[in-house]
């Protein structure tokens, strides 16, 4: 598979990261049996054009969710991330989901300070 994606500038004014992702590694959306009856449904949704979200799955200890996500256009700033429902904690983790702080839930979601080329991950538990 190949795509096109003509843009001014450079990669990163041309914003050619998300979509490259978004083409050679698509999010699956994985239900258990029984739940619901089909349909579309936002879990979440991050807002910063830099940020690239490569993970949502299940903590590895099934205690709760993971959401990993990196910076890719060297730039920094705040990434908000909205949820689909309010969680009970968000947790900053290390990339093999130990525990290193809380995060500040506000309403359905949390904003947290990101770097350049970044990665972050957060066990969210509802």
């Amino acid at each position: 598979v190949y795509a096109l994606l003509p843009h001014e500038g450079d990669w990163s004014q041309g914003g050619t990261v998300r979509p490259g992702w978004e083409l050679n590694a698509p999010m699956i959306a994985v239900l258990s049996q029984g739940q619901g009856k089909g349909g579309a449904l936002s879990y979440l949704q991050v807002e910063s054009p830099d940020v690239v979200v490569t993970a949502f799955k299940p903590a590895e200890d099934a205690q709760g969710w993971i959401l990993r996500f990196y910076e890719a256009h060297g730039s920094r700033g705040e990434v908000s991330v909205a949820l689909a429902a309010p969680p009970k904690r968000v947790m900053a983790t290390n990339l093999v989901e130990e525990p290193e702080g809380d995060v500040q839930v506000v309403g359905n979601g949390f904003s947290v300070p990101i770097g350049p080329f970044e990665a972050k991950t957060f066990r969210l538990q509802w």
